[in-house]
């Protein structure tokens, strides 16, 4: 899964400062979630895709997918 966390961000328009506080978590943890160094909690995901306006399953993508979606 290649993950989309940063992608993501840029699209909503927010700070990553102001995301890390509503996450009530440092800024480093948050660059560590979008760099894939640290895994990011289901219930953290939740979270983040709830100040991020869009769904869980937004912030990932199946590697290896064509522009229809479909796995190669």
């Amino acid at each position: 899964m290649r993950l989309r966390i940063n992608e993501m961000i840029l699209n909503s328009g927010l700070k990553k400062g102001h995301i890390a506080k509503r996450l009530e978590i440092n800024p480093v943890t948050l660059s560590k979630y979008i760099s894939g160094e640290r895994k990011i909690s289901l219930e953290m995901a939740v979270e983040l895709a709830d100040i991020l306006d869009c769904e869980v399953t937004d912030l990932y993508e199946k590697e290896n997918q064509n522009e229809q979606g479909k796995n190669i």
